[in-house]
């Protein structure tokens, strides 16, 4: 909420709008928008008609729509609406943000500097120099792991190195999920990072129920998981996101 405020004070403009013009609209994540307590829509506008409900179960009764109050219009404080479709434009976003920083100089004369990437995906530092492993809205992992590879016809063994960020949303019966991670080949020391080893994944899981009355509950941390588990496989050594704790 104080983020939000702070936006508005520095544009002139509340997040909703800020946000349209400068992420949603270029990204052509034309399905997204903010909701919050100033926005209005007419009754025929795509965002009222093609809105979601979300449902909680309950017990002899099936999916009950989930009611509403003035805490879902709370300024700054989440209410994205989006689509599975929007979230893969936004995530193919954030992978070509990773590789053009990891892989390209962001000044002529080397310069690193402070860019968006290390603001979102470096962990923050505290006071008295205490770090936490959260960046800009989301968690953060690290990992270093051994690995065989083929090189000129033979298997030897190499260092690598993952990272993963994630994060979940609840709110009433909505529960979200996106996980994002990246793995590749450690270079020798003062050497850059090879492309052709360095692999990348993004997975999101949107669902609008609990199934708690009438199934085994449903975790889209889980599930975001086992899909992970199809691409890298079981094993926490190579698949960092084995590693991320849905509690």
């Amino acid at each position: 909420m104080l983020l939000a405020e702070i936006v508005r004070r520095a544009t002139g403009q509340r997040l909703a709008g800020f946000l349209k013009k400068h992420v949603f609209d270029v990204l052509g994540m034309n399905s997204t928008y903010v909701f919050d307590e100033k926005t209005k829509f007419s009754k025929t506008a795509p965002q009222i008609t093609r809105h979601a409900r979300c449902y909680n179960a309950v017990k002899d009764k099936g999916f009950v729509s989930v009611g509403y109050s003035p805490m879902n219009f709370v300024y700054g404080d989440g209410n994205i609406h989006t689509t599975i479709t929007d979230m893969a434009k936004w995530d193919t976003y954030l992978t070509q943000l990773d590789r053009m920083t990891v892989f390209k100089s962001r000044k002529k004369d080397g310069r690193v500097g402070v860019d968006a990437r290390t603001i979102m995906w470096e962990p923050a530092k505290l006071l008295h120099e205490k770090q936490t492993e959260y960046g800009a809205g989301w968690f953060l992992l690290k990992n270093k792991y051994k690995d065989n590879v083929r090189e000129n016809g033979k298997l030897v063994t190499r260092k690598f190195a993952s990272r993963a960020e994630y994060h979940r949303g609840v709110w009433l019966a909505w529960q979200n999920y996106i996980g994002r991670a990246q793995k590749w080949m450690l270079p020798a020391e003062g050497q850059p990072i090879d492309s052709k080893t360095w692999e990348s994944m993004g997975i999101v899981v949107l669902t609008n129920n609990t199934a708690r009355a009438v199934a085994d509950e449903f975790y889209p941390c889980a599930l975001a998981k086992q899909i992970a588990q199809i691409y890298w496989g079981h094993f926490k050594e190579d698949n960092i996101i084995n590693l991320v704790d849905c509690g």
